[in-house]
């Protein structure tokens, strides 16, 4: 399958910056609410892919909120 993108060898280093902050909140004994923020910056090589610098961007953002049960 083509995709119209070139072949790339990244070399090595550092690769990205990495960040994230999540909040955990106990509603009662059993039940807990959380979200999350995770941020990555791509660098070098890695920010230099042609997928990224063609098709996407440098910074990634990845979330999500969520429910949980305790067992006890």
């Amino acid at each position: 399958m083509q995709c119209g993108l070139s072949a790339y060898t990244p070399g090595g280093g550092l690769n990205q910056i990495t960040s994230w902050i999540a909040a955990i909140y106990q509603i009662s004994p059993s039940w807990y609410a959380g979200a999350m923020v995770y941020y990555q910056r791509l660098m070098d090589d890695a920010a230099n892919s042609p997928i990224v610098t063609q098709r996407g961007t440098r910074n990634q953002v990845t979330y999500g909120v969520g429910i949980a049960y305790a067992f006890r």
